[in-house]
């Protein structure tokens, strides 16, 4: 799990950076062709802070956190489909913020685990 769990937080962080690169590059330019890239990045950034989600529910992390975050993930899908932007960046920024406190929580849980 340690290599799956590194490999998930570096994705997700590269993915978080490149979607933000992208988005300001699509809102300076105007440039739409590249909103199909776009929403795949982003789906790809939602995969990936599921699959750590799903990883911090395997370490023992609270399970009420586990659900916000995955919660904020589908919030971040259902308004990208409303076209409100100011939300749906809201939501993602949310759901980065949200993937680093799991990840955090995740090392807690298994440096408690190596204590014991």
């Amino acid at each position: 799990m340690p290599a799956t769990f590194s490999f998930t937080r570096v994705f997700v962080r590269l993915v978080g950076l490149a979607l933000t690169l992208l988005g300001v590059v699509i809102m300076a330019t105007q440039n739409l062709a590249l909103v199909p890239v776009y929403a795949t990045v982003a789906v790809a950034l939602m995969i990936g802070v599921w699959t750590l989600a799903l990883l911090a529910a395997r370490a023992g992390v609270h399970a009420g956190f586990v659900v916000l975050i995955v919660i904020l993930g589908l919030a971040g899908v259902v308004v990208s489909l409303t076209g409100e932007w100011v939300l749906y960046v809201l939501a993602g920024v949310g759901s980065l913020a949200g993937s680093e406190d799991l990840a955090l929580r995740i090392e807690r849980c298994r440096l408690v685990r190596a204590a014991n």
